[in-house]
């Protein structure tokens, strides 16, 4: 009996310190945690993704058929972002989906900076068949694009920008474009809309190219013909890309403000 004693009062004491111990810590309460996730919960978000603000289209455009009023409402809100300056925003809501402006072509900007007024369209029956052709353009008549109507609907004929960019077209309805793809690359092509035909139709096609692993760099220029490659003479290449960057007789447009 002596002996279970002391093993008895230290069983007790082991007790005691634990029940000490179990008291010095407070208990949770089912209250308290659901108020923790409340107040977790209702932590306002500080991150809103950015909104393009409402924009008032025009009823109409000037001189315009109705039918081409999608691809101008790109264009004017292509302008009244540029204008307003809004920023972020995602790019395909710039360019819009009617392919009218390829990407942020230069000629959209003067002197380094967006003017109002500075781009805008025309419309014109390039072809003569009756159906009047819609061309954005800026006041300067560098031409970005090309649409016409197709079962009453617009058709894009032709986009441009840095990379091939619209020398003009003529007063018989030619459209004269140049392609870069490097120093020495270069490609010139003369196309035409056919009566009623809704994409266009190439007339003469030239490039220039370099062999940079020619001992010294050899340059070539060559004109193609159903497929088939002629050489011509550097110096035909140049009158050529004369004749492409600026045809000698320019078809006349009148020139109408997007912000009409």
């Amino acid at each position: 009996m002596k002996r279970l004693f002391p093993a008895l009062l230290f069983s007790l004491c082991l007790l005691a310190l634990c029940a000490c111990g179990q008291d010095a810590l407070p208990a949770v309460t089912t209250a308290e945690v659901i108020a923790t996730e409340e107040t977790t919960t209702a932590i306002p978000s500080t991150t809103q993704a950015p909104t393009m603000p409402p924009i008032e289209y025009p009823a109409s455009y000037k001189d315009a058929p109705e039918a081409y009023k999608p691809v101008l409402d790109e264009l004017y809100k292509f302008v009244y972002i540029l204008v307003n300056d809004i920023r972020p925003i995602d790019e395909n809501e710039l360019f819009g989906k009617s392919g009218g402006i390829a990407d942020t072509p230069g000629s959209v900007f003067s002197y380094g900076g967006f003017q109002s007024g500075y781009v805008g369209y025309a419309i014109k029956d390039i072809n003569g068949d009756g159906t009047p052709e819609l061309i954005l353009l800026n006041k300067e008549s560098t031409i970005l694009s090309l649409f016409t109507l197709k079962d009453n609907k617009p058709v894009l004929l032709g986009s441009y920008s840095r990379r091939e960019y619209c020398g003009g077209i003529a007063a018989d309805g030619t459209i004269y474009t140049v392609g870069r793809a490097g120093a020495a690359a270069y490609s010139l092509t003369a196309s035409n809309q056919k009566p009623g035909a809704s994409e266009l139709t190439e007339l003469t096609y030239f490039y220039c190219d370099a062999d940079y692993n020619a001992e010294p760099t050899a340059f070539f220029y060559r004109q193609v013909i159903n497929g088939e490659e002629r050489d011509i003479t550097h110096e035909r290449f140049q009158e050529l890309m004369s004749q492409y960057s600026t045809p000698p007789t320019p078809m006349q447009f009148t020139f109408i403000p997007i912000e009409q």
